[in-house]
């Protein structure tokens, strides 16, 4: 071993694979983009202001080392790193989060931590400069031992020009094993060069002088480390997986996943108990005047299509949707059909897409009928993640994406026709608060109909979008007994509001329901006697409920809602009521009736109960006919899962059901996340990764993951129930489910239904003093 202090540092060079330095520095950008987590909590009013969102998302935070250099080293002022922190919180959110995942603008949010890292890959160098010659003891002892830098780095530079330097490379770059890792030994000459003291443009020249002597030995200096690119590069930061170059949710996730999932209860004057909602810190962290407001999104009403959308009637001429009224026949990929009602809900700011050059004007989340394909989704949407968060119940008919390339179904002389998709444009936005969106509502009939729409000879047929309860009918009844007495309960405190304003308190309602209502309905209904579990429950025709239905929404907004035969108005306040309750509490209150067997869950159990309740896939792929398995690791635990022997599975959609019961570590902890992986028809592997709330603080949760493909691109959902259990519950409901039935089934969820309803007034006393609460701070900061 050389002691040349000089030769020691030219030799010296961190493992590409386990890079201690580029953990350092990755380490201190993490750290300084953490501690730049900006902003408070709210609290009711009159309380001051709640705990900073770095204490709940990075609880106990202390700076990583450098951490203090980061600024002075990258350039990256204080505003930039706060930038990032929210950006980074949102897309952990997006990725984590079941329940408001919906609403953020995840393209927006992307595209942010994308150039947060564009800017600290071309300005970090320094920073992995400074802990290469203080954090790597090969360098940093050698570096030391150099009194004169200036000679060091003179001698340094000969030596990295000299010709037996250069020779070497090249007999090692042309011989049989070549050169591995070439730009890595190159750019950490560069970066050695830049340690002492040499500067940016003459290293640049220097690399210049060094590309050109390796060229006449016919060696190629890596494009990635050349003069111009040697700055911008980042495979130092890829610390923890190779292909992971940068800064993200992922870095994050561990460390804030308690302070993103939490349940959070806030007590309000007046109130008969606590107002808890899953996901509030994460809620609060991105309502209006807080950091992450502007990548959230609360419109409500996520249909339709734009005045001027050509429809055709049943007569073959063609009519603006906006022109059309109940009871005007329109053509339909079933024969005529009545139309039932026109929806006509604010835009509210949402995006409009035109596809080629038809006169259509639609949302991303509306659902166009595909050509109908062997093992093809009948649906395609521009958003196929958001559409089946709004209506769950289509998933089983499978979504596609709507794309250049998708192929939709044509009508055309009376027939079906193939319509391949050239491109989907974005239309301009609009500002006015006014502009009205159409959705049409057809009579129920014995087949799914959809309507057409576009012009000059071209129709395309579409689905509704208005919450189909039809896509729900075990539990449509209830459902819609639910949305009638919540309407009817808040219309006077809801009836001046707009719809921007509207939405977010209806959504935190539906929110604060699934958190707290359904827990408590599902304890209720399980303590019921087994003879009131039994009783007789009344046949469901879903065809006269969706009618009802449609006849309460043909209602103007009104304290009351009656039925009635005909109505040209539109309820748009009772619409996004239905909207908020079927996307937040359609599907659990579906996996109770395929659960109905199970027990509620306690929060001092000490075993997890973890259920998949299905898988959908939303890539425009199908399962295979003989699906792979499906595995799920928890831990070091690792299971194989059996699809659902009660529930059918279809092309898009795989049912489980089976119950996999966990035991909690000594301290009774949850485990950080589990892991689910599988295949889709093609043989492209899936996986998702679901982060655990660090507690259940009721005993039960359902939450939802996010399926991706090797490359990262979302393939579909799956939908867990989690639950804690003791040894004799778990008992009590494996000998409850060896008899289970349809029959108990079905009075199950009629008694689940009814302890809804029972507990409703408990809920909804607690949410109208909450929105007193708010209101009377707004009164006070006015005042001052």
């Amino acid at each position: 071993m050389s002691n040349d202090p000089v030769e020691a540092m030219f030799s010296a060079l961190p493992d590409i694979g386990a890079n201690p330095v580029g953990i350092l520095a990755k380490a201190a950008l993490l750290s300084r983009l953490e501690g730049a987590t900006p902003g408070k909590h709210t609290q009711p009013w009159p309380q001051s202001s709640g705990p900073s969102f770095l204490d709940i998302f990075f609880p106990g935070y202390t700076p990583a080392a450098y951490t203090g250099n980061v600024t002075g080293s990258t350039g990256l002022n204080d505003d930039f790193w706060s930038g990032f922190a929210v950006a980074a919180l949102c897309q952990a959110m997006y990725n984590i989060t079941s329940g408001l995942r919906q609403q953020l603008k995840s393209g927006d949010i992307d595209n942010a931590v994308n150039a947060c890292n564009g800017q600290i890959s071309n300005s970090a160098m320094p920073l992995y400069g400074l802990a290469l010659q203080q954090g790597y003891p090969a360098f940093t002892q050698a570096y030391n031992d150099c009194p004169d830098k200036a000679q060091a780095l003179a001698t340094y530079s000969t030596q990295l020009q000299s010709n037996n330097y250069l020779n070497a490379l090249a007999v090692q770059y042309h011989s049989q094993a070549g050169l591995p890792n070439f730009d890595w030994l190159m750019w950490h000459h560069w970066v050695k060069l830049s340690v002492l003291g040499c500067p940016t443009a003459t290293i640049s020249s220097l690399i210049s002088v060094v590309k050109n002597n390796l060229a006449a030995l016919q060696v190629v200096l890596p494009g990635n480390v050349d003069g111009v690119t040697w700055l911008a590069y980042n495979t130092w930061m890829s610390t923890g997986d190779p292909n992971r170059r940068r800064l993200d949710w992922n870095d994050i996730a561990g460390a804030a996943r308690g302070g993103i999932l939490a349940q959070v209860c806030t007590y309000y004057p007046g109130a008969y108990g606590p107002s808890c909602m899953n996901e509030e810190n994460s809620y609060e962290f991105t309502a209006n005047s807080q950091p992450g407001s502007g990548y959230r999104e609360s419109g409500g009403g996520g249909c339709c299509f734009a005045a001027g959308t050509g429809v055709l009637l049943a007569d073959g001429s063609e009519r603006a949707i906006e022109t059309l009224q109940p009871g005007d026949q329109l053509a339909t990929t079933a024969g005529p059909r009545r139309l039932a009602l026109v929806a006509q809900p604010f835009r509210a700011g949402r995006a409009l897409y035109r596809i080629d050059d038809l006169p259509i004007g639609v949302t991303a989340t509306h659902p166009f009928l595909r050509f109908p394909q062997a093992d093809q989704p009948t649906l395609a949407s521009i958003d196929p993640l958001q559409l089946s968060a709004r209506i769950p119940g289509l998933a089983v008919l499978g979504i596609g994406p709507l794309s250049s390339g998708s192929t939709l179904l044509r009508i055309a002389n009376h027939s079906a026709q193939p319509y391949p998709v050239t491109q989907v444009q974005h239309l301009p936005g609009s500002d006015s608060a006014d502009e009205r969106l159409y959705d049409l509502l057809l009579e129920p009939g014995a087949e799914m109909a959809g309507y057409l729409v576009g012009g000059n000879g071209t129709y395309l047929a579409v689905s509704a979008e208005i919450p189909d309860i039809g896509a729900h009918a075990e539990i449509a009844p209830g459902f819609f007994a639910l949305a009638q007495s919540l309407y009817e309960e808040l219309h006077s405190d809801i009836a001046p509001l707009s719809q921007a304003n509207l939405a977010p308190i209806l959504e935190h309602l539906a929110l604060t329901l699934h958190s707290q209502l359904l827990p408590t309905a599902l304890q209720q209904a399980r303590n019921r006697p087994q003879a009131a579990l039994l009783r007789s429950t009344p046949a469901v025709d879903i065809h006269s409920a969706t009618s009802a239905f449609f006849s309460l929404l043909a209602q103007p907004p009104g304290p009351a809602l009656r039925a009635s035969a005909e109505g040209s108005s539109f309820n748009w306040q009772l619409n996004l009521l239905t909207e908020q309750l079927l996307g937040s509490l359609g599907e659990s209150l579906l996996a109770q009736l395929a659960l109905g067997w199970r027990e509620p869950g306690d929060a001092t159990g000490d075993t997890l109960a973890v259920t998949l309740f299905g898988i959908s896939l939303l890539n425009g792929q199908a399962f295979a006919d003989s699906p792979g398995p499906l595995n799920l690791s928890l831990g070091e635990q690792h299971y194989q899962l059996e699809e659902s022997g009660q529930r059918p599975s279809s092309a898009f959609t795989r049912h489980v059901d089976q119950v996999l019961y966990c035991p909690l570590a000594s301290s009774g902890e949850l485990a950080e996340k589990l892991t689910l992986t599988c295949q889709d028809g093609a043989g492209n592997s899936l996986s998702t990764q679901i982060y655990l709330p660090e507690r259940l603080e009721t005993g039960w949760r359902s939450c939802e993951g996010l399926l991706r493909d090797a490359q990262g691109a979302i393939a579909g959902t799956c939908r867990l129930d989690l639950r804690l259990l003791d040894r004799a519950a778990i008992e009590r409901e494996q000998q409850r489910q060896a008899h289970w039935d349809q029959a108990q089934a079905d009075a199950y969820l009629h008694s689940l239904v009814q302890a809804v309803m029972a507990e409703l007034p408990n809920q909804l006393q607690a949410f109208q003093a909450q929105q007193a609460a708010k209101a009377g701070g707004k009164r006070s900061d006015a005042g001052h």
